[in-house]
């Protein structure tokens, strides 16, 4: 059964729980210093991203206004899994890539 989430306008910086809990699995040498090669190259498909998409309610035509992200980022342990995926308004993509990599060096380095 496919559970339809809100309309992407309601929902603000975060996907809801129902559909992207998020999900890791990784070792900290897969993560640090850097993403493994590995896991860079695993990166979804397009078959998964559709099903991402699908699962959002969001039509082919507005794909390019959600980015599919990881909603716990590779480079703190998360996994490629659809729960942990999520089409992300592309105006908050680029202020998570930020805080994303800043998180990463401070769990290499020890530091949280």
């Amino acid at each position: 059964m496919v559970v339809l989430a809100t309309p992407p306008s309601r929902w603000g910086s975060r996907p809801p729980r129902s559909v992207t809990a998020g999900a890791g699995g990784n070792s900290l040498a897969a993560i640090c210093p850097s993403v493994s090669a590995a896991l860079e190259a695993a990166r979804p498909s397009t078959a998964v991203k559709n099903e991402v998409y699908a699962e959002y309610g969001i039509p082919a035509g507005q794909h390019y206004r959600y980015p599919i992200d990881h909603l716990v980022p590779l480079e703190l342990d998360g996994s490629n899994g659809v729960r942990n995926l999520w089409p992300q308004p592309v105006r908050a993509s680029h202020a998570k890539d930020r805080l994303e990599a800043r998180l990463h060096d401070l769990v290499c380095a020890g530091q949280i």
